[in-house]
């Protein structure tokens, strides 16, 4: 069947820099295969991907994130457009920058270990 999901990834922090994007809404992303590709979308954002494999998918998903809170929330409003407003703002509603100091007390109940480029719920340190 066309569009089965197949597996789906949840987030509610995304790496950005030395510090993470944190979001009080878990955001959920429904992945389906087609061929021998993985896809998303995430309309509200805008956001479309596609990517040979599932861990691709999931770190072009957060780059994509880092990626729109550069371009949108951190650029003056006088530089966007009607539609880019409206994004930031949404952007805004969702996410806070959080240091790893910020965030590490958040976290007193997980296990957190920090891999560069790979992050999981389960396996978080900072070091």
């Amino acid at each position: 069947m066309k569009n089965e999901i197949i597996t789906t990834f949840s987030f509610d922090i995304i790496p950005y820099g030395k510090a993470f994007l944190k979001t009080e809404f878990v955001i959920t992303i429904n992945v389906w295969k087609e061929e021998n590709f993985f896809l998303t979308s995430f309309p509200l954002f805008g956001i479309e991907l596609c990517e040979d494999s599932l861990e691709d998918l999931q770190l072009a998903f957060e780059e994509e994130i880092a990626f729109l809170w550069d371009e949108y929330v951190l650029a003056p409003d006088e530089k966007l457009n009607k539609d880019a407003i409206a994004l930031k703002r949404i952007l805004k509603q969702y996410f806070t920058v959080c240091t790893i100091d910020e965030f590490y007390p958040l976290s007193s109940s997980r296990n957190y270990t920090y891999t560069p480029y790979c992050y999981s719920e389960v396996n978080y340190e900072f070091s």
